[in-house]
């Protein structure tokens, strides 16, 4: 196997609705999993994102790293790719032995931060499947190791799963750490089972949104979305009547990636903007927007400006005024005019820029 040190591009997320949801973060959103996975599955415990953006991470420069960071630790440079001193390295496109690659990376996991750990894990993930699973797996399960890398592992994890040969020793490890006592392995273990058509995990991810874990909880719903299976959907509807407030949260901002139930997401979000739950019906009007055109549903959103909730008449408020033509909003500009005694000065603020645009 050879390894080029050209540009190994990741994927990372944003989406045009951040600014209204990025308060709420569990500890899986330190690391966006499916942005790393790829740009058509989003697994985030409490947001949805839209992929715009991409952030470079090179080979090279990761190596470079590991020699500056943990030179003592290693043996001395050998000549050429990966083993070469990081001031004589060649530009980008060097050819580097991945033998050798692998070995001394895995080796600089032992001595890497946490930083430079998670960069290690990119590199070995994309380049090394095979041989980077179970040092993979034994940081994911090691207790003596941070949070935020047996995180980063169980991640990674998730991101290869579908691209190792022979998972069944992997994915039988992974299944007894879902079933541990412990709420930290239960949780490692069901991000890192979710990985599109690992159907061998749905029984055990199926009982874990009854995990009596709150995080457990949430982490099963963006696990079991990661399968890809539209037969997940009724169990999250179900979820979502009876579930904690939080899971139903998290179910929300999931449910749109069944995009082959689209007509009956949209019949979802739209049932709960009339949820009692200030949250919900933010929640549900987020969610909506990606999925429908504001033109669309003009209606929808007008109702939504008489909403108690402060978030929702803005957001309600914005999307009106993005969508509609000027002359569309000379039919509420009655409305938009009242917004300027708005107890919330935001939409004071919103409601002000608008009619001097239109005006």
């Amino acid at each position: 196997m050879r390894i080029l040190s050209k540009s190994s591009r990741r994927r990372v997320c944003d989406h045009s609705f951040a600014d209204h949801v990025c308060a709420r973060r569990s500890r899986w959103t330190d690391q966006d999993a499916d942005a790393l996975r790829s740009e058509d599955r989003v697994e985030c415990p409490s947001e949805p994102r839209i992929p715009v953006a991409e952030q470079e991470l090179h080979s090279g420069d990761t190596v470079a790293k590991v020699h500056h960071q943990v030179a003592s630790g290693l043996s001395g440079p050998s000549p050429g790719g990966m083993g070469a001193d990081p001031d004589q390295m060649g530009p980008a496109g060097t050819v580097l032995d991945g033998d050798q690659g692998v070995a001394l990376l895995l080796r600089a996991m032992k001595h890497a931060d946490r930083d430079l750990k998670r960069e290690i894990m990119f590199v070995l993930g994309t380049f090394a499947k095979e041989e980077f699973a179970w040092p993979l797996y034994d940081l994911m399960t090691d207790p003596l190791e941070l949070p935020e890398v047996r995180n980063d592992a169980a991640i990674q994890l998730s991101v290869i799963g579908p691209f190792l040969k022979e998972p069944q020793p992997l994915i039988d490890r992974l299944l007894k750490e879902a079933n541990s006592s412990d709420a930290e392995r239960r949780l490692h273990a069901t991000f890192a089972l979710g990985w599109k058509g690992n159907c061998q995990a749905a029984i055990s991810l199926i009982e874990r949104p009854y995990d009596g874990d709150i995080q457990v909880q949430q982490t099963a719903v963006n696990a079991l979305c990661n399968l890809k299976d539209d037969r997940i959907l009724d169990l999250l509807l179900d979820r979502l009547e009876h579930g904690p407030l939080e899971q139903k949260r998290t179910i929300l901002f999931n449910l749109w990636r069944f995009d082959s139930k689209g007509e009956r997401v949209k019949e979802v979000y739209l049932k709960y903007l009339e949820h009692e739950n200030p949250d919900i019906r933010f929640d549900a009007l987020v969610c909506l927007g990606p999925i429908t055109g504001s033109r669309d549903y003009i209606e929808v959103y007008r109702k939504c400006l008489k909403d108690k909730d402060g978030r929702t008449r803005e957001l309600a408020l914005k999307r009106l005024a993005e969508e509609t033509e000027s002359a569309d909003l000379t039919s509420f500009r009655p409305e938009i005019e009242a917004f300027l005694d708005d107890p919330d000065m935001n939409i004071k603020k919103l409601a002000l820029e608008i009619l001097r645009k239109d005006s």
